[in-house]
């Protein structure tokens, strides 16, 4: 049975935010952590946007697994995560308010 997936990317954001490499029109790239890692399967299809826009979607050929390692991005004051980086504003860094704290 084929599912249909929304997946989350940012692909045209600054380098800094990206989570993952995702290459738009070639491959979509997610770990561990996302919620139903486990259920994506080849024949899938998938639909790539972000907060506002769909990027597109297509067939999955084929899923493959490599070990890792992910960087986290903290806070250097409190140690939460959710936090974005500025392009003009110092810091250079600010906690997104949805994350439980206020930006800083």
């Amino acid at each position: 049975m084929t599912t249909l997936w929304s997946c989350y990317s940012k692909v045209d954001g600054d380098t800094r935010e990206r989570k993952y490499q995702d290459v738009l029109g070639a491959r979509y790239c997610y770990d561990n952590t996302v919620q139903n890692h486990t259920r994506v399967r080849a024949g899938d299809i998938l639909v790539i946007r972000d907060e506002s826009s769909v990027y597109g979607y297509g067939r999955v050929d084929r899923v493959t697994t490599a070990p890792g390692t992910k960087t986290f991005t903290l806070c250097p004051r409190c140690r939460r995560s959710g936090i974005t980086f500025r392009k003009t504003k110092q810091p250079a860094y600010r906690l997104i308010a949805n994350e439980g704290a206020a930006g800083v």
